[in-house]
């Protein structure tokens, strides 16, 4: 039987979107005050902002991740060991890891196949799991990327160790966002979750909402076939 979710996690990155906004420079001694008051309103998970940056951002993440916030502390990382070497040194209990998604970035971004990016994936998140990360997984680009690629690369990288961490499944990309929903879902163990700014909030709620209805109809459907 499937059961939705309970309560919804609050993933914040104001920490380090935030200071991509022109003008914004924020700080160890600021971001440590902001994240102790995202704390304590009740935010799940705080990026504290992307340790392979620079020498500022990684003191960021230390002074964070060792101030005994209820949050978990999580830090923005590329599919490189060294970024995933830094979030383990510097303190985070878990690693953002972004990655591009489309064929766009993988050619021009990347310089790389699909089936490159797809193993860079796959061994990113094995060595972030060896280093005793939670592991949140962004695809960059993703409602420009292929859909199948990208229900193929997600799912099958969550078959790794299911169980053990959450997956940021799409960041864009609705129908490949419902899909994946319901596929990771109906395990029960992996956290779904979606990127959004307030101009595409509706869209979200409109495709876990879609999701949601599919797999109670499917459940429905399933009870008619095999009467108790």
């Amino acid at each position: 039987m499937f059961y939705w979710a309970q309560r919804l996690r609050f993933f914040d990155t104001t920490l380090r979107d935030g200071e991509q906004t022109p003008g914004v420079s924020l700080n160890p001694g600021q971001k440590l005050e902001i994240a102790t008051k995202l704390s304590a309103i009740g935010v799940d998970v705080i990026e504290a902002g992307s340790a392979a940056a620079s020498e500022g951002g990684r003191e960021s993440i230390r002074l964070i991740a060792y101030a005994g916030l209820d949050a978990e502390i999580c830090t923005y990382v590329r599919a490189l060991p060294v970024d995933i070497d830094f979030a383990a040194e510097y303190g985070a209990d878990s690693v953002h890891l972004v990655i591009p998604v489309s064929d766009l970035h993988i050619a021009k971004k990347m310089r790389k196949t699909r089936e490159e990016v797809a193993q860079m994936v796959w061994d990113a998140v094995e060595y972030a799991k060896s280093r005793g990360h939670i592991v949140e997984l962004s695809g960059e680009d993703a409602s420009r990327a292929d859909q199948e690629f990208l229900r193929k690369s997600v799912v099958a990288v969550a078959d790794i160790r299911l169980e053990e961490y959450h997956v940021d499944a799409i960041q864009g990309g609705t129908d490949a966002l419902v899909d994946i929903t319901v596929r990771l879902s109906k395990d029960g163990k992996v956290i779904t979750s979606r990127g959004a700014r307030t101009d595409i909030i509706m869209a979200s709620v409109e495709a876990m909402i879609a999701g949601m209805n599919r797999l109670l109809r499917e459940e429905h459907e399933n009870r008619g076939k095999n009467p108790r």
